[in-house]
């Protein structure tokens, strides 16, 4: 009878066997992968048997070039920073500077401002029409000589103390006589404006142009027009207002066109856009260069 003790030993080593048997069939059908080192070749089984190994092992020294340990990323760069200290570092490109745009100087508060007052010397029209004075009842009451009327002669000084009679300076064909005054703003910008929109247009038609200031000191004047400012017309003083008084009871600056002989044949006692205007407009009918629009 056989005891139990040795059944059991028995159905364990077979057992040792059959399991044995069952990881060597299995290992021999498994292809073996690709080892992780770059560069060594690809194996597909691996070897079982004593001659295969000692091929294996007598070849191995053949495959260690192949087999390369993958070094760590610190041992990379220090490996690497020889190669790049080698290398020569490419030109940096230096950026071209912009010259920088001139500003302007800042302006004097000083300088010279344009008159507020915008005019301009109007284009010659195509037709003219008849020079009329327009005003209320309550204006023509300051103005005591009007239309077809002489203007009075007088005795002024320029600004340099010489003495001019008033009918030695009427123009060949035309004069034109504006009454003005440093501290009215009106005045003062028809004086400053009074080459470019009357002098300039009409300096070879025969026209003279007189400015006569009230009250004001030649060295006041001299300030508006300094030494070595040049202008076209006559400047005269009527400092106590001895000739404006015959002319007018108020309101200034006026404007006067008279003719050779020295009569009134338009006048204004304002300035502004329609003064010029109409200004200009009679200077061109008694100049004869235009006819009067017929329609």
């Amino acid at each position: 009878m056989i005891q139990r003790s040795d059944v059991s030993s028995y159905w364990q080593g077979f057992t040792c066997v059959f399991a044995l048997m069952v990881l060597t069939g299995c290992h021999d059908s498994t292809p073996v992968a690709a080892p992780s080192n770059v560069g060594a070749p690809a194996v597909s089984e691996r070897p079982h048997s004593a001659s295969v190994e000692s091929d294996t092992v007598a070849a191995r020294p053949q495959e260690e070039p192949a087999e390369i340990e993958m070094a760590s990323p610190s041992e990379q760069v220090s490996q690497a920073e020889p190669a790049h200290s080698e290398v020569a570092p490419a030109p940096k490109e230096t950026p071209q500077k912009i010259a920088p745009k001139p500003v302007a100087p800042p302006q004097s508060p000083n300088a010279t401002k344009k008159p507020k007052v915008a005019l301009s010397v109007p284009d010659p029209p195509e037709y003219v029409f008849e020079p009329q004075v327009l005003m209320s009842q309550q204006d023509m009451d300051t103005c005591l000589i009007k239309t077809g009327d002489p203007f009075p002669d007088a005795q002024l000084s320029d600004r340099e103390g010489q003495e001019h009679s008033l009918k030695e300076l009427l123009g060949e064909k035309l004069t034109v006589i504006v009454f003005w005054s440093n501290a009215n703003r009106l005045g003062r910008e028809q004086i400053q404006r009074l080459d470019a929109e009357i002098v300039v247009p009409f300096e070879k038609s025969g026209l003279n142009v007189v400015a006569i200031n009230i009250s004001d000191s030649a060295e006041q004047i001299n300030k508006l027009f300094p030494a070595g400012h040049k202008v076209g017309f006559t400047i005269l003083l009527d400092p106590d207002a001895a000739l404006f008084s015959k002319v007018a009871t108020q309101r200034h600056p006026r404007t006067y066109l008279l003719d050779a002989k020295g009569n009134v044949l338009w006048y204004d006692i304002e300035y502004s856009r329609s003064t010029v205007r109409e200004l200009v407009n009679a200077i061109h009918v008694n100049l004869g260069n235009y006819k009067f629009d017929q329609s």
